[in-house]
Protein backbone atom coordinates (compact mmCIF):
# COMPACT_ATOMS: atom_id res chain seq x y z
CA UNK A 1 0.00 0.00 0.00
CA UNK A 2 3.05 2.45 0.78
CA UNK A 3 4.44 1.93 -2.68
CA UNK A 4 1.16 2.60 -4.62
CA UNK A 5 0.67 5.42 -2.22
CA UNK A 6 3.94 7.13 -3.37
CA UNK A 7 3.58 6.36 -6.78
CA UNK A 8 -0.16 7.88 -6.83
CA UNK A 9 1.64 10.98 -5.01
CA UNK A 10 4.33 11.44 -7.73
CA UNK A 11 2.01 10.45 -10.65
CA UNK A 12 -0.20 13.67 -9.64
CA UNK A 13 2.17 15.93 -8.22
CA UNK A 14 0.91 19.45 -8.90
CA UNK A 15 3.69 20.80 -11.64
CA UNK A 16 4.02 23.59 -9.47
CA UNK A 17 5.91 21.89 -6.52
CA UNK A 18 7.63 20.46 -9.03
CA UNK A 19 8.73 23.39 -11.11
CA UNK A 20 10.31 25.10 -7.95
CA UNK A 21 12.62 21.68 -7.57
CA UNK A 22 13.39 21.65 -11.25
CA UNK A 23 13.40 24.83 -12.57
CA UNK A 24 16.90 26.58 -13.55
CA UNK A 25 17.90 29.54 -11.31
CA UNK A 26 16.83 33.01 -11.95
CA UNK A 27 13.98 31.81 -14.09
CA UNK A 28 10.63 32.99 -13.68
CA UNK A 29 7.75 30.72 -14.41
CA UNK A 30 4.17 31.94 -13.92
CA UNK A 31 0.37 30.28 -14.89
CA UNK A 32 1.73 26.52 -14.38
CA UNK A 33 -1.36 23.95 -14.17
CA UNK A 34 -1.07 19.77 -14.62
CA UNK A 35 1.57 17.26 -13.22
CA UNK A 36 4.91 16.69 -13.37
CA UNK A 37 4.10 14.12 -15.72
CA UNK A 38 1.65 16.03 -18.20
CA UNK A 39 1.48 20.01 -17.14
CA UNK A 40 1.76 23.82 -19.08
CA UNK A 41 3.04 26.91 -17.96
CA UNK A 42 1.45 30.17 -19.52
CA UNK A 43 4.87 32.05 -19.43
CA UNK A 44 8.99 31.21 -18.96
CA UNK A 45 12.07 33.79 -18.83
CA UNK A 46 15.51 32.85 -18.23
CA UNK A 47 18.72 34.30 -19.37
CA UNK A 48 16.51 36.92 -21.34
CA UNK A 49 14.90 34.08 -23.21
CA UNK A 50 11.06 34.71 -23.14
CA UNK A 51 8.90 31.76 -23.53
CA UNK A 52 4.71 31.25 -24.03
CA UNK A 53 2.29 28.71 -23.66
CA UNK A 54 5.11 25.88 -22.69
CA UNK A 55 3.43 22.47 -22.60
CA UNK A 56 5.44 18.86 -21.72
CA UNK A 57 4.48 15.15 -21.64
CA UNK A 58 6.95 13.07 -19.69
CA UNK A 59 7.14 9.35 -21.73
CA UNK A 60 6.89 6.94 -18.33
CA UNK A 61 7.76 4.06 -20.11
CA UNK A 62 10.76 5.39 -21.17
CA UNK A 63 11.69 6.65 -17.72
CA UNK A 64 12.07 3.19 -16.28
CA UNK A 65 14.39 2.17 -18.65
CA UNK A 66 16.67 4.93 -17.48
CA UNK A 67 15.55 7.62 -20.14
CA UNK A 68 14.27 10.93 -19.13
CA UNK A 69 12.22 11.52 -22.25
CA UNK A 70 8.91 14.39 -23.09
CA UNK A 71 7.19 15.94 -25.84
CA UNK A 72 7.54 19.74 -25.73
CA UNK A 73 5.75 22.45 -27.27
CA UNK A 74 6.62 25.97 -26.82
CA UNK A 75 6.28 29.91 -28.56
CA UNK A 76 9.92 30.89 -28.01
CA UNK A 77 10.43 34.56 -29.88
CA UNK A 78 7.37 34.92 -31.01
CA UNK A 79 7.91 31.39 -33.27
CA UNK A 80 7.11 28.14 -32.02
CA UNK A 81 8.74 24.28 -31.48
CA UNK A 82 7.57 20.95 -31.13
CA UNK A 83 10.12 18.22 -30.36
CA UNK A 84 10.20 15.08 -28.34
CA UNK A 85 13.14 15.44 -26.41
CA UNK A 86 15.39 12.26 -24.76
CA UNK A 87 18.10 13.06 -22.23
CA UNK A 88 20.40 9.64 -22.65
CA UNK A 89 21.82 7.83 -19.52
CA UNK A 90 25.71 9.33 -21.25
CA UNK A 91 24.56 12.82 -20.77
CA UNK A 92 23.83 13.33 -24.60
CA UNK A 93 20.57 14.70 -25.39
CA UNK A 94 18.39 13.49 -28.44
CA UNK A 95 15.91 15.46 -30.35
CA UNK A 96 13.46 14.26 -32.38
CA UNK A 97 10.70 15.27 -34.85
CA UNK A 98 11.69 18.81 -34.40
CA UNK A 99 9.94 21.45 -35.80
CA UNK A 100 8.89 25.09 -35.72
CA UNK A 101 10.26 28.46 -36.72
CA UNK A 102 12.20 31.59 -34.95
CA UNK A 103 11.34 35.09 -36.24
CA UNK A 104 13.92 37.61 -37.61
CA UNK A 105 15.77 39.74 -34.95
CA UNK A 106 15.95 36.78 -32.87
CA UNK A 107 19.38 34.96 -34.65
CA UNK A 108 21.51 38.22 -33.67
CA UNK A 109 20.49 37.72 -29.86
CA UNK A 110 21.07 34.35 -29.69
CA UNK A 111 24.04 33.64 -32.12
CA UNK A 112 25.60 37.27 -32.79
CA UNK A 113 29.17 35.67 -33.57
CA UNK A 114 27.66 34.38 -37.09
CA UNK A 115 27.02 38.25 -38.26
CA UNK A 116 23.62 36.93 -40.14
CA UNK A 117 19.97 37.66 -39.40
CA UNK A 118 16.24 35.69 -41.01
CA UNK A 119 13.16 33.65 -40.19
CA UNK A 120 14.34 30.97 -39.39
CA UNK A 121 12.06 27.50 -40.52
CA UNK A 122 13.29 23.68 -38.97
CA UNK A 123 12.10 20.47 -39.61
CA UNK A 124 15.06 18.39 -37.93
CA UNK A 125 14.43 14.29 -38.01
CA UNK A 126 16.72 13.60 -35.65
CA UNK A 127 19.52 15.76 -33.33
CA UNK A 128 21.66 14.30 -30.77
CA UNK A 129 23.50 17.35 -28.90
CA UNK A 130 26.92 17.05 -26.48
CA UNK A 131 27.33 19.92 -23.66
CA UNK A 132 25.00 21.96 -26.03
CA UNK A 133 27.42 21.14 -28.74
CA UNK A 134 25.35 19.22 -32.05
CA UNK A 135 26.97 16.24 -32.60
CA UNK A 136 24.67 14.67 -35.41
CA UNK A 137 22.15 16.87 -37.29
CA UNK A 138 19.48 14.89 -40.08
CA UNK A 139 16.85 17.48 -41.35
CA UNK A 140 16.57 20.86 -42.95
CA UNK A 141 16.83 24.43 -42.08
CA UNK A 142 15.28 27.19 -44.18
CA UNK A 143 16.82 30.64 -44.13
CA UNK A 144 14.35 33.42 -44.44
CA UNK A 145 15.08 37.16 -45.98
CA UNK A 146 18.75 36.43 -44.66
CA UNK A 147 20.66 39.53 -44.49
CA UNK A 148 24.44 39.63 -43.84
CA UNK A 149 24.78 42.43 -40.63
CA UNK A 150 27.35 45.38 -41.04
CA UNK A 151 26.87 45.14 -45.09
CA UNK A 152 23.06 45.80 -45.69
CA UNK A 153 20.01 45.98 -44.62
CA UNK A 154 18.38 44.73 -47.42
CA UNK A 155 17.26 41.13 -47.76
CA UNK A 156 19.53 38.35 -50.01
CA UNK A 157 16.33 36.25 -50.11
CA UNK A 158 15.09 32.78 -48.53
CA UNK A 159 18.08 29.74 -48.77
CA UNK A 160 17.97 26.06 -47.45
CA UNK A 161 20.58 24.41 -45.63
CA UNK A 162 20.22 20.37 -45.85
CA UNK A 163 21.96 18.79 -43.25
CA UNK A 164 22.98 14.60 -43.86
CA UNK A 165 24.19 12.31 -40.93
CA UNK A 166 27.79 11.49 -40.75
CA UNK A 167 30.21 9.60 -38.26
CA UNK A 168 32.66 12.34 -37.15
CA UNK A 169 30.98 15.62 -38.39
CA UNK A 170 28.12 17.84 -39.48
CA UNK A 171 27.97 18.73 -42.98
CA UNK A 172 25.13 20.62 -44.95
CA UNK A 173 24.83 22.03 -48.33
CA UNK A 174 23.97 25.47 -48.79
CA UNK A 175 21.05 26.61 -51.70
CA UNK A 176 19.14 29.08 -53.18
CA UNK A 177 15.61 29.46 -52.95
CA UNK A 178 14.10 31.99 -55.57
CA UNK A 179 17.33 33.99 -54.04
CA UNK A 180 18.78 37.55 -54.94
CA UNK A 181 22.18 35.16 -55.50
CA UNK A 182 23.41 32.15 -56.88
CA UNK A 183 24.88 30.09 -53.97
CA UNK A 184 26.42 26.45 -53.96
CA UNK A 185 28.26 26.17 -50.46
CA UNK A 186 28.55 23.91 -47.56
CA UNK A 187 28.57 23.74 -44.00
CA UNK A 188 30.68 21.75 -41.58
CA UNK A 189 30.65 21.21 -37.45
CA UNK A 190 33.17 19.19 -35.77
CA UNK A 191 32.33 17.36 -32.27
CA UNK A 192 34.14 20.23 -31.18
CA UNK A 193 31.66 22.99 -32.18
CA UNK A 194 33.95 24.13 -35.26
CA UNK A 195 32.18 25.94 -37.94
CA UNK A 196 33.40 26.49 -41.39
CA UNK A 197 30.67 27.70 -43.90
CA UNK A 198 32.75 27.94 -47.50
CA UNK A 199 31.91 28.07 -51.59
CA UNK A 200 30.86 30.08 -54.22
CA UNK A 201 28.55 33.07 -54.71
CA UNK A 202 27.42 35.07 -57.89
CA UNK A 203 24.68 36.88 -58.53
CA UNK A 204 21.95 36.55 -60.79
CA UNK A 205 18.83 38.10 -62.91
CA UNK A 206 17.33 39.06 -59.51
CA UNK A 207 20.65 40.57 -57.81
CA UNK A 208 20.09 44.66 -57.37
CA UNK A 209 22.88 46.53 -57.89
CA UNK A 210 23.75 47.31 -54.53
CA UNK A 211 24.04 43.50 -53.65
CA UNK A 212 26.27 42.62 -56.51
CA UNK A 213 28.39 45.75 -55.37
CA UNK A 214 28.28 44.16 -52.13
CA UNK A 215 29.91 40.93 -54.04
CA UNK A 216 33.08 43.17 -54.27
CA UNK A 217 34.29 42.54 -50.73
CA UNK A 218 35.21 38.94 -51.43
CA UNK A 219 37.54 39.53 -54.20
CA UNK A 220 37.84 38.62 -57.54
CA UNK A 221 35.46 36.73 -59.44
CA UNK A 222 36.49 33.07 -61.68
CA UNK A 223 35.51 33.03 -65.23
CA UNK A 224 32.03 32.35 -64.21
CA UNK A 225 31.91 35.29 -62.22
CA UNK A 226 31.33 33.58 -59.15
CA UNK A 227 33.42 34.49 -56.24
CA UNK A 228 34.37 32.26 -53.00
CA UNK A 229 33.27 33.08 -49.47
CA UNK A 230 34.34 31.29 -46.45
CA UNK A 231 33.13 31.69 -42.71
CA UNK A 232 34.71 30.30 -39.94
CA UNK A 233 34.48 30.24 -36.12
CA UNK A 234 33.46 27.96 -33.20
CA UNK A 235 29.98 28.09 -31.29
Amino acid sequence: MLVLFIAGLINYLPANIAMQWMAPKNSIINGINGTIWNGNASEAQTNKIYIRDLRWNIQLPKLLLGQLSYKISMYPFNGYLTALITTNINSTIEVTDLEGSINDGVLPVIAPFLGLDAQIDYMVKKAIFDNNIPQKIDGDIRLRSLKILGLSPKSLGNYLIKFSPTVDKIIGSIEGENALLDIAGTIQLDNDGNYLMSGLVAPNTLTPPEISNLLNFLGTPNDKNQREFRFEGKL
